[in-house]
């Protein structure tokens, strides 16, 4: 017979933002299999698919970029740009000329790190777009980077198809750091073909810290904040439903640099 049971599980990020979740885990047949490996497996599968893509591109962002520190990078197409990209792309349709956009970042940050200095490294997150975040209509192909300060110059210089905006403004948030809002943004820009990632990561970016996945004792309670936090966002709480919640706690914040001062949100527009 089967029946779900519930599990939480925290993530920490190293600018202080952590999450909490609750997720359903379905259990077929006897108990003793709870301390399985395949059963293990499936606690993580369930957490995984209670989780969208956004989420992990947000974790991703809080644990390894931080506001008023690091920055956000538009690159767009001047005209000639455009045309140059549309005879690689064999003409001007999106899908074609999305995947040569792709591949332009990546000769765009091969320049990059050719120009770093020595012992420095880029790291970033990557969002080839061609969506407009608000509406949803198609629009020019242009690339979103969030880029740690090191790299930022590098990046900044050795675009070749057009424009570059955003040297000038470190990253914004108006939520005790939290860059969430501002993947979702980017997420949104970011239309999907094929099997690819709605974003592209640097190969040297960390993981948030996890806690193992606890069975909840009271299904039915809502997520708390911990104390001496702030919370940020909360999911509805709906019965049967997967519960989340984010939160800044000063005690988590591994404190890289304090911010800086905040302006507007650079990259908020077109």
């Amino acid at each position: 017979m089967a029946y779900y049971e519930w599990y939480t599980r925290e993530y920490i990020c190293a600018n202080g933002v952590c999450e909490k979740t609750k997720y359903p885990v379905r259990v077929d047949g006897d108990r003793s299999l709870h301390t399985s490996r395949e059963y293990r497996r499936q606690i993580r599968r369930a957490e995984k698919n209670a989780t969208e893509a956004k989420t992990e591109a947000a974790r991703s962002a809080n644990d390894n970029f931080r506001v008023g520190v690091d920055y956000l990078l538009t690159a767009t197409l001047s005209p000639e740009g455009l045309e140059k990209l549309a005879q690689r792309a064999g003409g001007y349709e999106p899908d074609a000329l999305k995947d040569q956009m792709r591949k332009e970042y990546q000769n765009w940050i091969r320049r990059a790190k050719r120009k770093m200095p020595e012992g420095s490294v880029i790291k970033a997150m990557a969002w080839v777009c061609d969506l407009d975040g608000k509406t949803g209509e198609m629009v020019l192909p242009h690339i979103h980077v969030i880029v740690n300060r090191e790299g930022m110059e590098a990046f900044a210089s050795t675009w070749k198809l057009g424009y570059v905006f955003g040297e000038g403004k470190t990253l914004y948030s108006k939520h005790h750091g939290d860059l969430t809002d501002l993947v979702e943004y980017l997420m949104d820009q970011a239309r999907v073909t094929g099997t690819e990632k709605r974003y592209i990561p640097t190969r040297n970016l960390t993981k948030p810290q996890a806690t193992t996945p606890r069975l909840a004792r009271n299904p039915d309670a809502r997520l708390r904040v911990p104390k001496g936090a702030s919370l940020i966002c909360a999911s509805e709480q709906r019965a049967g439903r997967p519960q989340k919640l984010r939160y800044y706690h000063p005690e988590k914040d591994q404190g890289r640099e304090p911010y800086g001062p905040l302006g507007e949100p650079e990259g908020m527009r077109e």
